[in-house]
């Protein structure tokens, strides 16, 4: 009997092992891309994204040290993206491209909303009462019953966001916290403020400017589907972002 108790842990062992790999490759190119940075001149040009780049992959480094392969990759992914970023602004200050108010895409003034390269076409609608814009680069994002806290899929949109707000640096931001239709109007409002506040500063980490930001919550008083089943609530708990014209 021991021998089977024991034969059966050793096969669990080594499916565990299978299973949870270091991010090795991961962590070489946010390596590749922090280099790739720093010879386009990002320490100079783009120093808080370089900086913040450089720390996420040292924690990824740290994190697989403990076998924490998870928390490694995402990290990992997340100074990558700041890497990339870092080196877009760096390329476009070096050409002299740099304050022109166009956005990635090809987007120009000429085709711009206001004065900040956003094209007509890309415009999806308004925020919840009106003001400010939804537009197609500024993906919303969701988040699980009664929680806060940014699940991996929330975090790759909000590097995708980050990215282009680097890169349209006239823009300002509201970022909208909402719920599902279940609790008090009050215990709602509360969440959806700490939605919007985690995804801010998930954002500011990233290396927009907090000035750049604001943060409102409507609670459950504007879905997006107005069903009242588990679809809908999904659709329902999330963070829009809002585009602020200056």
């Amino acid at each position: 009997m021991k021998k089977v108790v024991a034969g059966a842990a050793f096969i669990v062992m080594i499916m565990l092992a299978g299973c949870a790999q270091p991010p090795l490759k991961d962590i070489a190119d946010a390596k590749a891309a922090l280099e790739s940075a720093k010879i386009a001149g990002a320490q100079t040009y783009a120093p808080q994204e370089y900086s913040s780049a450089k720390g996420y992959i040292g924690k990824a480094e740290s994190y697989v040290g403990t076998r924490q392969y998870k928390e490694a990759k995402v990290d990992a992914l997340t100074g990558k993206q700041l890497a990339d970023t870092a080196r877009q602004i760096a390329l476009g200050r070096n050409t002299g491209s740099a304050g022109t108010g166009s956005a990635v895409g090809g987007e120009s003034p000429s085709s711009s909303v206001g004065a900040v390269g956003i094209q007509e076409s890309s415009i999806v609608g308004k925020g919840s009462l009106g003001q400010g814009i939804l537009i197609k680069q500024l993906k919303m994002i969701h988040f699980d019953f009664d929680d806060y806290a940014l699940s991996n899929e929330a975090q790759q949109i909000l590097m995708e966001n980050a990215q282009w707000l680097t890169a349209n640096p006239a823009v300002d931001i509201q970022i909208e916290g909402h719920c599902d239709e279940r609790g008090s109007e009050e215990y709602n409002l509360a969440l959806g403020e700490k939605r919007a506040i985690a995804a801010r500063d998930y954002l500011l980490q990233l290396g927009v400017k907090k000035e750049r930001m604001s943060v409102i919550s409507y609670g459950k008083e504007r879905p997006l589907n107005p069903a009242h089943n588990e679809q809908a609530w999904a659709e329902n708990r999330r963070d829009e972002f809002v585009v602020i014209t200056r």
